[in-house]
């Protein structure tokens, strides 16, 4: 990610400090390149490098295990919802045909009668990200979840 931000930032593109994570990489480049208020109002964590905070390593940590859990139950919710379908398609003696045209419409049949059509939704944003934020909180010192941002932007139809 950090380096993708670096290359972002390198062509002009301030959306390159969204993806800065490695402290040492941060602190270089705010020597050299202001960051810009409304990507500070984006990622909260940013202002504590603008303000030279010394708390920014430990909340850069507390992003980066947020994020780790998040992806972690996220996909979770998936493997869960898919489930069912894997192990009907692997039971019905009909997947096994030979004729790819049988072994399409076995998994479309179960596909149909199985697979929620947005598990995430079905689980709940908030209650995703309440989680996250606890299996992090586990893992990190007290107040380094207090700069994280506001992620329910990045599931989009998701908001409850």
């Amino acid at each position: 990610m950090t380096a993708l931000g670096v290359k972002l930032l390198e062509s002009g593109d301030p959306r390159g400090w969204l993806h800065l994570f490695n402290y040492e990489v941060l602190t270089r480049t705010a020597e050299k390149l202001a960051c810009p208020p409304e990507v500070i109002a984006i990622r909260p964590v940013l202002g504590l490098l603008t303000a030279g905070d010394e708390r920014l390593e430990v909340a850069l940590r507390g992003e980066i295990e947020f994020w780790n859990q998040l992806d972690r139950l996220r996909i979770r919710v998936y493997e869960r919802a898919v489930r069912p379908y894997m192990l009907a398609v692997k039971r019905d003696r009909r997947s096994h045909d030979p004729a790819l045209h049988t072994q399409h419409l076995v998994r479309v049949e179960h596909a149909e009668r199985l697979l929620p059509v947005n598990p995430l939704r079905q689980h709940g944003l908030e209650r995703l990200l309440g989680q996250a934020r606890a299996q992090a909180a586990r893992f990190l010192p007290r107040g380094a979840l207090n700069w994280l941002p506001d992620v329910r932007g990045c599931f989009i139809g998701l908001s409850e």
